[in-house]
This record gives structure tokens, sequence and C-alpha cells, in this order.
């Protein structure tokens, strides 16, 4: 499942790239840094999005978010539950809108300055994500 969440959004960012590319001599395709770069940036959201999901309580039996499959316990709309967290039907999903969510509105954003936009309402939230960044 791991490999899947990460090929997927890499193949849709070398097509976006390869077509977007200019072919010459002196690019003639993202080969080096540029995919590089690519690489290194999406790691970091897979990364924020599995310190989040631990730390919302991801994985663990009879959690909100592993019941709803919603691994960053997103609040984003219908279906939900009565508190409002969003059910998504796989978790692939759910994960596909957590990264999203990262990749999107939480670009480049530490975990501090997340908390301080309103991911999360427990004002020591973002401490646990930088817990589990620095295990990764």
């Amino acid at each position: 499942m791991v490999l899947k969440l990460l090929i997927i959004p890499l193949m849709i960012l070398i097509f976006i790239t390869v077509e977007s590319t200019v072919f010459s001599y002196e690019s003639p395709l993202i080969f080096g840094t540029e995919l590089e770069r690519s690489v290194k940036e999406y790691q970091k959201v897979y990364d924020m999005g599995k310190a989040i999901a631990k730390c919302e309580g991801y994985g663990k039996a009879g959690a909100i978010p592993t019941r709803l499959n919603n691994p960053g316990n997103l609040k984003a709309g219908y279906p939900s539950d009565s508190q409002g967290h969003t059910k998504f039907k796989t978790s692939i999903s759910g994960w596909n809108a957590l990264h999203f969510l990262l990749m999107t509105r939480y670009a480049n954003k530490t975990p501090l300055e997340m908390n301080r936009m309103g991911y999360a309402s427990d004002q020591l939230w973002y401490k646990c994500v930088e817990f589990y960044l620095l295990k990764l």
C-alpha cells in the first residue's frame, strides 16, 4: 500500500512535468536535480501525513480515524459522523485527501504553523507531530 501511495503521485508528477517540458538538448527530460527535488518534496508530505495519522490515532482499533478511513481526522464534508469527521470509502481515499491538503493549504508549513492555521483544536497537537517526524 505504501508503494502505491508513492508511485501514483510520482507518476502524475512525471506526466505533468514531461507534458510541460520543452524538449531540447539542455533539458531532455526531468531526470536529475528537478526529479530529485520533486521526490524529496513528496517525501516531506508523506512523512508529515504519517506523523499526523499517528497523532490522530489512525491504525488503533476503534479509533475514529481508523473506523472512518480518515488518517488525518479531517472534517471535510459529507458523509461524516456526528462530530463532523469525514467518512472515506477507502483508506487510500483518506490518505489522498490528507496528502492533497498538505500539498495545497498547508504546503511548506511546520506543524506549529498548521496548528495556528486551525488544523487541530488541541494547541499541543503540533508537539506530537514534531515528535513523530523526528522518528521518521
